[in-house]
């Protein structure tokens, strides 16, 4: 009786034995399957923020070109601002240029006027001394 008494003790250790490795077995894979799905959870979301990462990079490298386009058009514009007064300024100066030497011939020729006139009013002078 003893001996059968044993058997069934170890029969029944056996038996639970058996469905606590069913249980740890089963346990074990749902666990690798929530696992594995969260990898893959996480893989996805991943790629969402590699792709939403890219999207913002993209639209941030046109907004920095666009914005540095108008930037480029402002210091054209200025440019051609500094261009136009610079021209300007040259062209005054050889309109003054022009004026001066207008303005220098017209002096020379007085001169040459006046040199004759006191030439003249010179030898008039003489006449008259000659004369007295």
């Amino acid at each position: 009786m003893a001996e059968n008494n044993y058997k069934e003790l170890v029969d029944f250790f056996g038996k639970q034995l058996e469905r606590i490795h069913s249980e740890i077995a089963q346990v074990n894979t749902n666990l690798e399957s929530k696992i594995i799905s969260a990898k893959e959870e996480a893989i996805h979301h991943t790629d969402i923020l590699i792709e939403e990462t890219k999207q913002y990079t993209t639209d941030l490298i046109e907004e920095t070109k666009r914005h540095t386009g108008i930037l480029i058009e402002e210091v054209h514009h200025k440019l051609d601002l500094i261009i136009e007064g610079f021209q300007g300024i040259q062209e005054g100066r050889k309109r003054d240029n022009m004026n001066n030497e207008q303005e220098h011939e017209r002096l020379d020729k007085r001169i040459i006027i006046n040199t004759s006139d006191i030439s003249s009013l010179g030898q008039r002078l003489k006449k008259l001394e000659v004369k007295a």
